[in-house]
């Protein structure tokens, strides 16, 4: 499932860089399915102007250099290594409603051509009943269907979609540790069953700050700065576990030992976590080290 994943934090991402307060992932099921993703998100939406850009392949991105995003590929890549079709419905304030769908008989029989959908279709989409958030005057709505990734046990659906729902509260609170601890955006996981109109009710992610908040040495937080030839100055910031702490953040979704290592943002998401990216080996001995790097847009090329 590691596809679905990969989507919702480019959709994340996405309500992010869109100044969203809250952003919803909701799962249609039946009692036998799991349908539908959609996410859900109360941003600045997107203007008639834009639409085509943003749902375009392979565009120069017109986001800034706070953004994580450049080239407009992420989102539509990851909907299609796990489902059969995108769909957007998005408002800017006091924008007309637009709506687009990309879908695998689009590209393959097609040529390439998106479906454009009707702005009064847009609108009722918008307006429908979302639970706590509204996006009627402003906001976003991406949905897939067909997620092939769903496979499901006859009787499975609900410790499927437990285990979907445990796994994202894992990826995203770490990925957005940052921006959910400074209260920046709210991310909520909820399911509805299209048969019945029962909601399972929202579960808050929480963040995952990998980093210790009480040091397991003295001498540690310590920053270190590395200045490296044709690029600059990059910043590491150093910290040393308690030992056999009980947090969460300690052990991540494995063990102390495999948690070890650098730890990279870039405008404060974490990217990557890889141990040592092989400058050591991961061992025990250093399983309670971790090491912050922030890399600025300016190293993009680098």
């Amino acid at each position: 499932d590691d596809g679905i994943y990969v989507l919702i934090k480019e959709v994340i991402d996405n309500s992010i860089d869109a100044k969203a307060s809250m952003a919803v992932i909701q799962f249609g099921r039946t009692n036998n399915e799991l349908k539908f993703i959609q996410v859900i998100d109360n941003g600045h939406g997107i203007p008639p102007n834009e639409i085509d850009n943003a749902m375009g392949w392979g565009y120069q991105s017109k986001k800034d250099s706070k953004s994580l995003g450049c080239f407009g590929l992420g989102m539509k890549t990851a909907a299609f290594s796990i489902a059969d079709s995108l769909t957007v419905f998005s408002k800017a304030k006091d924008k007309k409603a637009v709506g687009r769908r990309w879908t695998d008989q689009n590209i393959t029989e097609k040529d390439w051509t998106i479906e454009e959908i009707d702005t009064k279709i847009a609108d009722a989409w918008l307006a429908k009943d979302y639970g706590e958030i509204d996006i009627a005057k402003q906001g976003t709505l991406v949905q897939l269907d067909n997620v092939q990734e769903f496979n499901i046990g006859a009787g499975q659906v609900n410790e499927t979609f437990t285990t979907i729902s445990q796994d994202l509260h894992f990826h995203l609170g770490l990925h957005f540790h940052r921006f959910i601890e400074s209260k920046k955006i709210k991310i909520y996981i909820t399911s509805l069953n299209i048969e019945t109109g029962d909601s399972l009710g929202y579960s808050e992610i929480k963040p995952l700050n990998p980093m210790p908040q009480q040091t397991g040495n003295r001498s540690y937080p310590k920053k270190y700065t590395l200045d490296m030839e044709g690029i600059g100055k990059i910043s590491l910031d150093t910290y040393v576990w308690p030992k056999n702490s009980k947090n969460p953040e300690y052990k991540m979704n494995g063990t102390a030992a495999t948690s070890q290592g650098f730890y990279w943002y870039r405008n404060n998401r974490l990217i990557n976590q890889d141990g040592w990216n092989r400058l050591r080996d991961t061992e025990p001995h250093f399983s309670l080290a971790r090491a912050a790097i922030d890399l600025s847009p300016d190293y993009d090329s680098i």
